[in-house]
């Protein structure tokens, strides 16, 4: 079955600027591949990010919407990046907010660092906190990670190896 969405998506970078900034709307599942969205629930996603590499310091800026199904998710994300020795400091808060129940709002707090072993390799460990209201039961990151019981908090840690082919 062809998809009936739409995909969108632009992107700034100014010469010689290090700044980035990027846009990206989704509806249901654009492309024109198979449908992954139940039939008849109109989902739509959005977001807006950007960054400035100041040097010493590179913040970064993210907000994204979710909405689908009669329920609404808005994403509000503040990180930064700094170098550390040989390799990166990074931490991020992210606040989500849902728009359509109450007391139902999360929040994340992360802090990791990455040793880069070479240009293209690097080792890295991060540790975030997950902190959901009474009604919220969000998890961290992965399909694969635990979903907590509603308004409970939950800790994931992640070390790994990356290297950029």
């Amino acid at each position: 079955m062809a998809c009936t969405g739409r995909l969108g998506a632009a992107a700034l970078s100014l010469k010689g600027m290090p700044t980035r900034a990027a846009q990206r709307e989704r509806s249901p599942c654009g492309g024109g591949g198979p449908c992954t969205a139940a039939a008849g629930v109109d989902y739509k996603t959005m977001n807006l990010g950007a960054s400035y590499n100041f040097g010493v310091v590179t913040p970064m800026l993210l907000i994204a919407s979710d909405r689908g199904n009669g329920k609404r998710v808005d994403l509000y994300s503040l990180g930064v990046k700094m170098p550390l020795g040989a390799g990166e400091l990074r931490a991020a808060y992210t606040w989500y907010k849902d728009k359509k129940q109450s007391d139902a709002d999360s929040q994340r707090l992360a802090l990791g660092y990455g040793y880069k072993l070479s240009k293209r390799t690097e080792i890295y460990a991060a540790v975030a906190r997950m902190s959901n209201d009474d009604k919220a039961s969000r998890k961290l990151g992965s399909s694969l990670s635990p979903t907590p019981a509603v308004g409970k908090s939950l800790t994931g840690y992640e070390i790994g190896l990356r290297h950029n082919f």
